[in-house]
């Protein structure tokens, strides 16, 4: 559609003379209809995606936390010259640029993810619109401009519009390189070295941006060889390694780092547990397991919520075998008709397959494929496409199917904005937090009631520390998870203690017990470890159920035996014992050493934390407690060592409000009394 009067046919598309009387089908007029006004329907999506994304714009960060995350990296480059490796090094660097120009201004971070997804509009469209029917590319590409889970990260400090933009510029590389398309390889180094030489530096871009980029180097490798292309594949892989590890070589010099950027990653994924080494690392039917779990969460619950087509957030395995039908349908079809389709499949194949391998399915973030929709969406439709296209009676069937996407996209899109347009108004008049969560805005005034009021140099502790530090730009020390330890570290350790005798009592029947008050006081001395046991999805208890293991030195065991049975407090004896029959009992048991945990704040010279209580119904209609890390994390220090005090309330502290508690370690001493 460059050349007029002489366009040139979509590929997988012959030549066929037609047959007197015959009529166009009604694909073909469709066709014909969006080619003429190609530039029109490309202007009108264009400007739909600034309206919207004007709507849907939010001037709050999210409460996931991964967004302040990207900032604070940019700041601390720019700053401290921090090498940001995690998730990817060049959105901060980008987003450090901006900082260094404007400042740390939210508002204006933000416009800049409008931007990129601006420009990714555009050049999805320069760079497909030649190489896919026009009727399902324009149909895409409406699609995608006025759908609210593309068009949210118009409005945040995600990295997902910016990858959306390096998306778009490799598919316009590769479909307007030669790179796909030709029959036969024609190559020369001496005359196409440039395009290799630009298809591996931008995989490189693509890989820096998010480690799953490194799935595109899979793609274009897997299509190369199906197409038998040996020196593309060839040029295309020693390209890449070049500018890759030229990277990596800049990385190590300038900053000093001494592991490549995947490896610290890699680590934490490996697990079976991100946050807690102690579990060990998954084998391989886990990772098959990872993987069905995965597609049934992105592909059975997130994919059709997108469409508009499921409003409910339930699992069902049988649309995730209907997706990966259709994901085969598509495949083959676009294998023998279309290339550029056919390599768009075998991109979303990488990137979803290398996706739920690597990732633990704790995480079930919608994010994570909402940036390879517009492209699952192309690829599915044309294999529908081509599978009507010689069926044209039954074409209005696939037209019908794609006015039902339409109406619900539309229909989900329109009652977001009814949502949004508010809250929009609301933070334009100045009321910046209005729209979150009370308990979020509460945690954020509390964090810039400790930027302001607790002395410089002192360390408080949060949950959300960079949430914390885009509010008040003041560093905040952040607890992530609490440190556990493996039951059988514990039991190996314990049981060389020949001075000891072990007792366990469950918390709530000594702690906060009425009469019972000055009997736990004096036994917090003698505290070793808690051990807490987590009833599974299947038992008929549920939550979690703390048992405090004390140490009684041998010489006085039996005496504090008898106080508990003389006050009626059930216990167990015998750390084997103990140990076997919680595992028995509970399906998990976690191991929290108090000593350990005060051990860390000291070190880190923490002398105050925000503790909050976060209560909402999360997508599933469960009642869910939030950023409770920091509050369980204190819990098991004051339940042996009780050194904090209340400095500052903001709401009701048992429902979404906030507290900032500081930190007494000059009370160690005389905190603990023996019996």
């Amino acid at each position: 559609m460059g050349n007029k009067g002489n366009k040139k046919l979509l590929p997988g598309k012959n030549p066929q003379k037609r047959k007197v009387g015959e009529s166009f089908s009604l694909f073909e007029r469709l066709n014909k209809f969006f080619e003429k006004r190609e530039n029109i329907f490309f202007w009108i999506c264009f400007f739909l995606m600034i309206i919207f994304s004007i709507l849907f714009f939010d001037v709050k960060v999210s409460d996931g936390g991964d967004d302040s995350s990207y900032i604070v990296r940019a700041y601390k480059l720019l700053h401290n010259f921090q090498f940001p490796g995690y998730q990817g090094p060049l959105y901060p660097m980008v987003l450090s640029l901006i900082i260094g120009i404007f400042g740390m201004k939210l508002v204006v971070l933000k416009s800049f993810s409008l931007l990129f997804l601006l420009g990714f509009i555009y050049l999805f469209n320069k760079g497909m619109k030649d190489k896919i029917p026009p009727l399902v590319f324009y149909y895409s590409l409406f699609i995608t401009s006025v759908n609210y889970f593309v068009l949210y990260f118009a409005s945040q400090t995600y990295s997902e519009a910016f990858f959306f933009l390096i998306q778009s510029v490799l598919f316009f590389i590769v479909f307007n390189n030669n790179f796909i398309g030709e029959e036969k390889e024609n190559i020369s180094i001496k005359k196409d070295y440039k395009k290799f030489l630009l298809l591996g530096f931008w995989l490189a871009v693509v890989f820096l941006s998010k480690n799953i980029g490194m799935a595109s180097v899979i793609a274009i490798s897997v299509y190369f060889l199906i197409e038998r292309k040996w020196k593309s594949f060839l040029f295309t892989g020693i390209c890449f390694a070049v500018f890759y590890f030229s990277f990596n070589f800049l990385e190590k010099t300038i900053w000093n780092i001494s592991d490549i950027q995947i490896k610290g990653d890699s680590e934490g994924l490996m697990r079976k547990d991100f946050y807690n080494p102690s579990e060990g690392n998954e084998d391989f039917s886990g990772f098959v397991q990872r993987f069905i779990d995965n597609s049934n969460l992105y592909l059975s619950r997130h994919l059709y919520i997108f469409t508009g087509l499921k409003n409910n957030y339930g699992i069902e395995p049988w649309l995730t075998i209907l997706t990966y039908v259709l994901f085969c349908v598509a495949f083959y079809f676009t294998l023998r008709k279309n290339k550029y389709l056919l390599f768009t499949g075998i991109y979303i194949g990488a990137m979803l397959g290398v996706t739920f391998v690597v990732l633990q399915k704790i995480w079930d973030q919608w994010r994570l494929i909402a940036i390879y929709y517009p492209y699952i969406l192309l690829f599915i439709l044309g294999g529908l496409y081509y599978i009507f296209e010689v069926k044209k009676r039954l074409q209005f069937i696939f037209i019908g199917l794609l006015l039902v996407i339409a109406f619900t996209t539309l229909k989900g899109t329109f009652t977001a904005v009814g949502v949004t347009k508010d809250i929009l108004k609301k933070n334009i008049q100045g009321d910046m937090l209005y729209g979150m969560h009370p308990g979020w805005a509460n945690f954020i005034r509390m964090s810039q009631y400790a930027a302001e009021h607790v002395p410089e140099g002192k360390k408080v502790a949060s949950r959300k520390a960079d949430m914390s530090f885009v509010y008040t730009g003041r560093e905040f020390y952040p607890i992530y998870t609490v440190p556990k330890l493996s039951a059988d570290s514990v039991l190996n350790l314990i049981q060389k203690d020949t001075s000891s005798v072990y007792v366990t009592v469950i918390e709530t029947d000594i702690f906060r017990k009425p009469g019972l008050e000055r009997l736990y006081e004096s036994y917090r001395f003698y505290v070793k470890t808690f051990l807490s046991g987590e009833y599974g999805p299947n038992s008929k208890q549920q939550g979690n159920v703390t048992n405090i293991l004390y140490a009684f030195p041998k010489i006085h065991a039996e005496q504090l035996i008898n106080y508990l049975v003389a006050n009626k407090v059930p216990y167990e004896k015998g750390i084997k014992n103990i140990i076997d029959g919680l595992r028995k009992k509970y399906d998990n048991l976690y191991v929290y050493d108090p000593d350990m945990l005060l051990k860390i704040l000291k070190h880190e010279n923490v002398d105050y934390a925000i503790i909050t209580n976060i209560k909402y119904k999360n997508n599933y209609g469960k009642e869910v407690t939030s950023m409770g890390t920091v509050s369980n994390f204190l819990h098991f220090i004051e339940l042996k060592y009780p050194i904090l005090s209340v400095e500052h309330k903001i709401g009701d502290e048992n429902v979404d409000g906030a507290m900032l508690l500081q930190i007494h370690y000059e009370r160690l001493n005389t905190a603990v009394v023996k019996i």
